[in-house]
Formats: structure tokens, C-alpha cells, sequence
């Protein structure tokens, strides 16, 4: 299967530590078989880290031959701009409680 991933930012050479927990997950996609591409909303130059691609923003037609994207702790304004115009794909959110719980009520 050929995945999209879609976050805020990723793990660099140089920041080795921004959401890093979606760079587990895609090591773990990659290791059952999968071809998985990342799509940084924060990268401004396509690059590898750790063997895996990431780059910058898709155009729809360049996400056209992926099977799958999941949308990994969506930015909303990012995330839903770019699935708005993306090709008719299955989308799997991964949501973490702090994302939608009321921070004041927690």
C-alpha cells in the first residue's frame, strides 16, 4: 500500500525531536511492507530522514497515485485546506486527547 502522511512537521537533521511520535509510526508502516511518503506542512525543501521521504505541500494530482492518507495530529487549517482539494482517498485520523479536549477542563 503507498501512504500519505500528513503532519505539521517532522523529524530533521536538525530538529530531531519534532513529532517524533508520528516518525515512530511511520518506521512501523514502512517495516510492514508499506511505501510511505510524509508531507510536512513545515518543510520547505523535499528531504529523506531515516530513509523516510518527506516533502513539502502536494498538489492534488501529485497525491493522486497514494492509496491512503492519514492525517497524523491535524493541524485543521493546514490539514483541511490541502484534503479539500486532494484526490477522493480514504483518510485515517489519528486524534490524541489533547487535541480536542477543552484544555481547561482537563
Amino acid at each position: 500500500m503507498n501512504i500519505l502522511v500528513l503532519c505539521e512537521s517532522y523529524p530533521s537533521p536538525g530538529n530531531l525531536y519534532t513529532m517524533g511520535f508520528v516518525h515512530s509510526r511511520v518506521l512501523e508502516y514502512a517495516k510492514f511492507g508499506h511505501d510511505v511518503t510524509v508531507m510536512s506542512f513545515s518543510a520547505t525543501a523535499p528531504y529523506r530522514f531515516e530513509g523516510v521521504p518527506v516533502v513539502p505541500t502536494l498538489t492534488p494530482d501529485e497525491a493522486r497515485p497514494f492509496d491512503v492518507m492519514v492525517a497524523h495530529a491535524p493541524n485543521w487549517r493546514h490539514h483541511l485546506r490541502f484534503l479539500r482539494k486532494a484526490p477522493p482517498l480514504p483518510v485515517v485520523l489519528v486524534i490524541h486527547g489533547h487535541e480536542v479536549l477543552r484544555t481547561g477542563e482537563y
